[in-house]
């Protein structure tokens, strides 16, 4: 038994455009050619709608108090501090036995 052209085997739509019969858009496209200016006024639009979503959602951050804020800092700087000297110490120590065993 033989299926009618575009029909698939498999029940689903055809890739190709030659087997449903090319294409046949809803509506016809806008044939006006764009502009400079008309580019320009939609990134301004763009620009102004993407500014009002960051305001938007700015406003639903929770943002930290003053002294919670410091205290964080104190302890990223403290915890920074920390691995240095112990980063520090380890290459040393590391530098050191190299040297050791090389000579």
């Amino acid at each position: 038994m033989r299926q009618g052209l575009g029909a698939s085997v498999n029940g689903k739509p055809p890739v190709s455009k030659t087997g449903t019969a090319g294409s046949s858009p809803a509506a016809p496209g806008n044939l006006r050619k764009k502009t400079g200016l008309d580019i320009i006024i939609r990134m301004i639009k763009k620009t102004k709608k993407f500014l009002s979503e960051v305001k938007v959602e700015l406003s639903k951050v929770s943002w930290s108090t003053r002294t919670e804020l410091i205290g964080a800092t104190g302890a990223v700087m403290t915890i920074t501090l920390i691995m240095a000297i112990y980063i520090g110490a380890v290459d040393l120590c590391l530098s050191k036995m190299f040297t050791y065993f090389i000579k």
